[in-house]
């Protein structure tokens, strides 16, 4: 498959405003995604690889704070550092999004930035899937979280769903079920 079937193509479009955008196995530069965000509502990613014209990789913030009109979000793949949830709480339209869903995520996520954001969060609802090859010190940070997340009774915020491979697939499903009612 041509990784760069998308970016040829852009140059030639005149209009383009779709509300569903499904991306996968691709490259595309980042000065070509304001043409296909200019309408989308749903963005779904698979091991998309967004670049700068000089070649570097572009993050997931970068592409979220120019999506102004979506409603959802899915990365499958991404660049995701350390800063990456405190870049995306500072973006509006990132606060305002129904739905967020990133897969691959590794341990360099501040996993902690996004716990003090969730107990507050009302408006979006998160899937997050690590890496397999987090540390055993960040699967229990977030089997604690999970662990708080099932015990509550009533939620003042939207629950999220953490996964990881090896997980308590029990604590799962009472979450996947949360997450869900």
């Amino acid at each position: 498959m041509d990784k760069n079937i998308v970016s040829s193509i852009i140059p030639k479009l005149y209009k383009c405003d779709p509300k569903y955008l499904f991306i996968y196995n691709q490259n595309i530069f980042f000065h070509d995604l304001s043409l296909l965000f200019e309408s989308a509502e749903k963005i779904y990613f698979t091991d998309v690889c967004v670049k700068n014209d000089d070649g570097s990789i572009v993050s997931v913030e970068k592409i979220v704070e120019i999506a102004v009109k979506a409603k959802s979000f899915t990365f499958r793949g991404g660049s995701i550092t350390s800063k990456t949830m405190k870049e995306l709480l500072k973006i509006p339209n990132f606060l305002k999004l129904d739905e967020f869903y990133m897969y691959h995520i590794s341990e360099d996520f501040d996993l902690e930035t996004f716990y003090n954001y969730m107990k507050k969060n009302k408006t979006t609802k998160f899937w997050f899937y690590f890496e397999n090859q987090i540390s055993e010190a960040y699967k229990n940070r977030i089997e604690t979280i999970i662990d708080e997340i099932i015990t509550t009774k009533k939620f003042d915020y939207k629950p999220p769903v953490l996964a990881f491979n090896g997980d308590d697939h029990e604590k799962f499903e009472i979450l996947r079920n949360i997450y869900f009612s």
